[in-house]
């Protein structure tokens, strides 16, 4: 069982920086003076709108996690857009998670498990 959950948070959505509250090492925290509520169409989230992304590595070559991952339509985990390349790949920020990472599921949810016998 889960027991932290990354949130965010706070009492003036019209507010910037300090106004707001997020998860971080298991406490409230309001340290980061750029966190803010914007309307979708406002060109602070413009990354909401891209339709593709290339992503490279410097450690693996030829990879299946890299390359041009485009948007798939209507799709969004996290409230932010999931993205697919060639390989069958998700560029994708899970519920679970605060960051981008890529994973071979775009369905799959992450559990808590019990040891080897638990989904993860």
């Amino acid at each position: 069982m889960a027991t932290w959950v990354a949130s965010i948070k706070t009492n003036n959505l019209h507010g910037v920086g300090a106004d707001w509250s997020y998860g971080k090492d298991e406490v409230w925290t309001n340290d980061d003076l750029t966190l803010q509520f914007v309307s979708i169409s406002s060109p602070s989230a413009g990354c909401i709108a891209c339709k593709s992304i290339f992503l490279i590595s410097a450690e693996k070559q030829n990879s299946d996690s890299s390359g041009i991952f485009s948007a798939v339509p209507g799709k969004y985990s996290a409230g932010r857009p999931v993205y697919r390349n060639d390989a069958g790949r998700f560029l994708m920020v899970k519920n679970e998670f605060t960051s981008f990472s890529v994973w071979d599921d775009a369905e799959k949810r992450l559990h808590a498990g019990k040891g080897d016998e638990g989904e993860r």
